[in-house]
């Protein structure tokens, strides 16, 4: 009943200053949405608590009332906020009965996936034979400025492998695009090389370059009454 949500490619070379950061995007993303989603169950858990507290006791004086001291005591341990903690016996000085606070919930379309970067785009690292060489002998690998054309920062070639496969392993990304492969399989070499592909990367080809994707309806094709698919139409 709605248009698909658009997708994009997004591509870093293997030896770009910036691919590090760019590698454990999408897991830093990721461990966001956890934070949120544990913290807003915790806060909400824990300030209706407070709320509670107070009510049963009919007092927001946390020095006269031990279960209510109890309480604060272990949402401050829990790293709950003191002004949030304040704040709830504030609300129950003005009658109000629970704490007014969004729970987040893990569903990719929920508040806390629409809070953070990247969910709409393919973050995939190109790789060369020349990285994945340096891997196998245990190699430095050198980061190189693209303005100066000079390195900026050298490390271990397993270790920055390392990094991809951790990153892919929390959060399935980042995707890998082997561009010696690539382009030793370009069929117009001499109209440019190959540097990205579309966002399911069934498509590589030149830059500025498309191809329009199409779809074909199955059911139109099946006799529900024969229960015969017509292959000589489709």
């Amino acid at each position: 009943g709605t248009t698909r949500r658009a997708a994009k490619m997004v591509i870093v070379n293997i030896d770009h200053p910036e691919v590090e950061e760019f590698i454990t995007l999408k897991m830093r993303e990721e461990q966001k949405v956890a934070g949120l989603v544990t913290g807003s169950t915790i806060c909400k858990r824990y300030l209706d608590k407070i709320m509670a507290a107070a009510q049963k006791e009919n007092t927001t004086d946390w020095k006269k009332n031990a279960v209510l001291r109890a309480v604060m005591r272990e949402a401050k341990d829990l790293a709950i906020p003191l002004n949030y903690i304040f704040r709830a016996l504030q609300l129950v000085d003005q009658g109000k009965k629970t704490f007014p606070l969004e729970v987040y919930d893990t569903h990719y379309e929920s508040g806390a996936y629409q809070t953070v970067t990247g969910q709409n785009a393919n973050n995939s690292i190109r790789i060369t034979n020349d990285f994945f060489d340096a891997v196998e002998n245990n190699d430095d690998w050198s980061l190189i400025g693209r303005l100066t054309g000079k390195a900026t920062k050298t490390m271990k070639a397993r270790d920055l492998w390392h990094t991809v496969c951790d990153a892919a392993w929390n959060s399935a990304d980042p995707g890998t695009q082997y561009d010696t492969t690539i382009n030793e399989w370009h069929t117009c070499p001499e109209d440019g090389r190959i540097n990205a592909s579309n966002p399911c990367s069934e498509y590589m080809f030149l830059d500025d370059t498309a191809c329009n994707l199409a779809s074909l309806n199955l059911v139109k094709f099946y006799d529900e009454k024969t229960g015969v698919f017509n292959i000589e139409e489709f």
